[in-house]
């Protein structure tokens, strides 16, 4: 949804958004009495309307949401909520592509019902992840019709919100309605591309929020207000695609590269214009009207509506006709689950039946170190005491005797159970002799040099007249 990876772009080059953990309201400015709070309300809580609506029905997913909203504390005296509308036709190329998207992963949802049938049927058991599965791929198949947004819009006017129904993009209605002291609630990254919003509160986690302020951001980017909405244009966004080569980054570069040049930043038409131009770009042979429908919507909120018979033929309002099997829809994929996990429940029944059936042939036994997965069919008789025993998950109940030995399992078997005792005195607490001394050997005289001496003549001759002065010759 939005731009992609607009926003690891901006944690990229440095700019730290200030995190709340809650709804950060001290962030208004005490001075701005017409401060409004506009919510888009797909963009920023998508996920728990996909697990409300598909868990249940109708009018307790509509309560389930609004006390979702409630416990989000967002005041409804300065809240509005924007609703989408039907996509215009210049966001017809992604519709398309996310309702093959839509369709797949509805193929491989029944593909795995099917197995998950045919395990139950021949009376195995299921898998922990192939449930798993099967509630990421039935998630992936979820659409929010336009009667159910009708449905939640009029439930949470009568509950007292303030709800706007769009006739087309909910960001849209928001940067046509917003002012400069209203802050956005959104976690679409297209808001940061129209000119006319100026505070992003971006959901992070269950309860926490980034704020965005949109001034320090270009001052940040060291980009203009007409450069970072050129940026979204002419990188891939819903409605046109990017020029091949040419992502977010490096137009990024290219966009700073035309804004040393006062005279092009003048509008986004004229610095789309001049973007064609680089000499980056100018060799990808394309032309400034293929980023038409984006300037259209980001520069001029303006777009075009599509008609009823369009509105009608699409698969994800209708149920899914496009697809090669009719009757494989979301809601048929919900009720095979539904009826998958009744027939679980079921088998599990009989199986307790059937084991409750069998004969013993004595009384049973307790083991203290027996587990066992389900509580016990007949609670064991009360303690002389009154003490009533209780059921503990997991682990069976169990009878304390002293007279009673039980064999323990195998595995405390592998290790031999050695009483404490003290350890041994450390090494440099005992008394430790001094090590024995070996005697220096005296240096002999009668060495290498004084057998050269010997076979040297000159040496030898010089110790002849040392021999003879001195008398001993």
């Amino acid at each position: 949804m939005g731009i992609p990876h607009l926003w690891p772009l901006v944690k990229k080059r440095g700019f730290t958004a200030a995190f709340h953990d809650t709804l950060p309201y001290h962030s208004i400015p005490p001075d701005s009495p017409d401060f409004r709070l506009r919510v888009d309300v797909l963009g920023s809580f998508f996920p728990t309307i996909r697990r409300v609506y598909v868990k249940n029905n109708l009018l307790e997913a509509n309560i389930l949401f609004e006390n979702h909203l409630r416990a989000c504390k967002l005041p409804k005296s300065v809240t509005t909520l924007y609703l989408d509308g039907p996509s215009p036709e210049e966001k017809s190329t992604t519709q398309q592509h996310r309702e093959a998207k839509r369709i797949k992963a509805l193929a491989k949802a029944g593909a795995c019902l099917d197995d998950m049938e045919a395990i139950v049927k021949f009376g195995k058991k299921l898998k922990k992840q192939q449930h798993r599965k099967l509630d990421r791929l039935i998630g992936a198949t979820f659409y929010f019709k336009q009667e159910f947004r009708r449905s939640l819009a009029q439930y949470l006017q009568s509950q007292g919100w303030t709800v706007v129904e769009c006739i087309s993009e909910a960001d849209i209605a928001i940067a046509q309605d917003c002012t400069s002291n209203d802050v956005v609630l959104s976690g679409d990254s297209d808001t940061l591309i129209h000119p006319t919003i100026c505070a992003i509160w971006r959901p992070f986690g269950r309860t926490g929020y980034l704020v965005y302020t949109v001034a320090e951001l270009l001052l940040h980017l060291g980009l203009s207000r007409t450069g970072l909405t050129t940026l979204g244009v002419v990188s891939r966004n819903d409605y046109t695609s990017n020029l091949p080569r040419l992502g977010l980054y490096t137009n990024l570069d290219t966009i700073k590269s035309l804004e040393k040049s006062p005279a092009l930043a003048i509008d986004v038409r004229t610095m789309v214009n001049a973007y064609m131009d680089h000499e980056d770009v100018v060799c990808k042979q394309s032309s400034a009207a293929h980023f038409d429908s984006a300037l259209k919507v980001f520069s001029l909120q303006e777009f075009t509506l599509p008609t009823p018979a369009v509105l009608l033929q699409l698969p994800c309002e209708n149920g899914g006709v496009h697809q090669a099997d009719a009757s494989l829809t979301h809601e048929s994929v919900l009720q095979r689950r539904k009826n998958l996990h009744l027939r679980l429940s079921e088998v599990e029944v009989e199986s307790r039946l059937t084991s409750s059936n069998l004969v013993r042939e004595g009384p049973p036994v307790f083991n203290r170190y027996s587990t066992v997965d389900r509580a016990p069919l007949e609670p064991p008789p009360p303690h002389a005491s009154g003490r009533k025993y209780k059921y503990r998950q997991r682990y069976a109940i169990k009878t304390r005797s002293r007279m009673t030995e039980h064999d323990p399992p195998r595995l405390m078997k592998q290790h031999k159970w050695i009483p404490w005792t003290a350890p041994p005195a450390s090494p440099w607490e005992l008394e430790v002799k001094p090590p024995s001394q070996k005697a220096k050997k005296a240096r002999s005289s009668f060495g290498i040099k004084s057998l050269w001496r010997l076979w040297s003549p000159r040496h030898a001759k010089a110790a002849t007249k040392t021999n003879f002065r001195n008398g001993e010759i």
